[in-house]
């Protein structure tokens, strides 16, 4: 699970990202707020890694030349998606409480959006962290303007 092969890597990236597994589950358990913390680990990072790096080229975000739009627009996209996909077959099979749709898909924008701006900027090996409070972070606002979600 090291990108560089070092080990005193495992100590921070994947040790943050079960940590935020860990959390999520214990504090957020079928919550919308925990479910878009683990998501925009899963997918929206994993997305950004993939599509940034294959098709990031030279258009890059202005704060972190490291990051490419491409990638933070599939960080974005990616979480919204599956986030969407989630709760929706979930609400099919009875799991989760039945949604109204327009006001999920812009409490999930929120929260993903969120996410990215966090994944946009450097944090070196706490990126993980910082996804995960700041979709966490914006989960529990959008909770209370948009409630009932």
């Amino acid at each position: 699970m090291s990108r560089s092969g070092d080990r005193r890597e495992l100590l921070r990236g994947p040790t943050c990202y079960g940590v935020v597994f860990t959390v999520s589950t214990l504090l957020f358990w079928r919550d919308l707020i925990g479910v878009m913390a683990l998501i925009t680990l899963c997918m929206g990072d994993a997305s950004a890694e993939i599509i940034g790096t294959r098709f990031g080229g030279t258009l890059r975000i202005p704060w972190n030349k490291r990051k490419s739009v491409a990638g933070t627009m599939a960080f974005f996209v990616s979480s919204v998606a599956a986030g969407a996909a989630l709760v929706m077959s979930l609400g099919v099979h009875g799991w989760w409480p039945a949604q109204e749709p327009l006001q999920l898909l812009a409490r999930l924008s929120v929260i993903a959006m969120s996410a990215a701006l966090a994944e946009s900027l450097d944090w070196g090996e706490w990126d993980n962290l910082a996804v995960a409070a700041a979709a966490m972070s914006a989960g529990r606002l959008t909770e209370r303007v948009l409630p009932g979600l």
